[in-house]
């Protein structure tokens, strides 16, 4: 019984460390390197803290940009099934090969960091993230903290130049997806460089009124570049879709008094068909003029 169970365990070992020698090969193949290290060695450097505020790892990951940013997002998915970590128990009892095992937690949290020093440097990330986030946003989270949150506090990061990738998860059937985009697309949208606001305009002409209705709600939370962003929110008051028309009045409500000048189109949509419509107009008016518009309009 001792010898089978020792033979299991070398056999385990060896089938273990096989496969571990294929995957490192696999992946050292077309790794991104840099200052003669590989990305591999730069993210083993992230587990001590000081190391993502050190100049020298900053501009690594940086230089490293695209290559290095498109490797991390399958990190930030990895998982440990209960048959491999057993796997890994008994390899490591066997002595003639060293079994070297990264669990997925850590891969994680080195691939966070990454991305958090990056930035903007690993936009070409935003595909991949973006079809995770949509993916995986879709199932129910078996705990928080899952991959689709991994992926949506990696594109926060990335600025917004990642706007145009967010377009998936912005019209998706799944509450949840869509409310983790709207969140990375305001946390992007605060971004204060010149081509941020012509990315939320794009999404304004979007044939999906979902998104439309998302960059509405981005222009109001943010409220920046009132002179801008309030004609086109104005415009949108009369969208062919309710709800982007209800978003774009409540918008223009967080302006406040900067909105004044549009009362009489927000008084024009206090009678809109639809009802939710006829609400928001009503709450936006009574933000910016300080009255309460709904009496007003019953009164009528």
């Amino acid at each position: 019984m001792i010898a089978r169970r020792q033979k299991v365990v070398w056999l385990a070992g060896m089938v273990l460390s096989a496969l571990g020698i294929l995957v490192l090969v696999m992946w050292l193949a077309g790794e991104p390197s840099e200052q003669g290290r590989t990305l591999s060695q730069w993210l083993q450097d992230l587990d001590n803290p000081s190391a993502a505020t050190n100049v020298q790892t900053i501009t690594a990951f940086r230089r490293m940009g695209a290559k290095a940013g498109v490797r991390l997002v399958p990190m930030l998915e990895a998982s440990d099934s209960a048959l491999k970590l057993r796997a890994v128990e008994l390899a490591r009892k066997q002595t003639f090969v060293e079994v070297r095992f990264t669990p997925a937690s850590v891969k994680w949290q080195r691939a966070e960091k990454a991305f958090e020093i990056m930035g903007e440097h690993a936009v070409a990330a935003a595909p991949g993230l973006v079809s995770l986030l949509v993916r995986r946003g879709a199932q129910p989270p078996e705990y928080l903290g899952d991959s689709a949150d991994r992926a949506a506090g990696a594109l926060a990061c990335l600025g917004y130049d990642a706007i145009p990738y967010l377009r998936p998860a912005l019209y998706s059937e799944h509450a949840r997806v869509r409310q983790a985009g709207s969140d990375v697309l305001v946390v992007v949208a605060s971004y204060t460089t010149p081509g941020t606001l012509g990315e939320l305009f794009k999404l304004l002409d979007d044939s999906n009124p979902k998104v439309r209705k998302t960059g509405a709600y981005a222009l109001g939370k943010i409220r920046r570049d009132p002179n801008l962003v309030i004609p086109r929110l104005e415009r949108m008051l009369g969208d062919a879709s309710p709800i982007v028309r209800r978003q774009a009045a409540f918008a223009l409500g967080r302006f406040g008094c900067l909105a004044s000048n549009n009362v009489v189109a927000l008084r024009q949509a206090c009678f809109d068909v639809a009802p939710e419509v006829r609400h928001a107009a009503e709450t936006a008016l009574t933000e910016i003029t300080g009255e309460d518009a709904s009496s007003k309009t019953r009164a009528r």
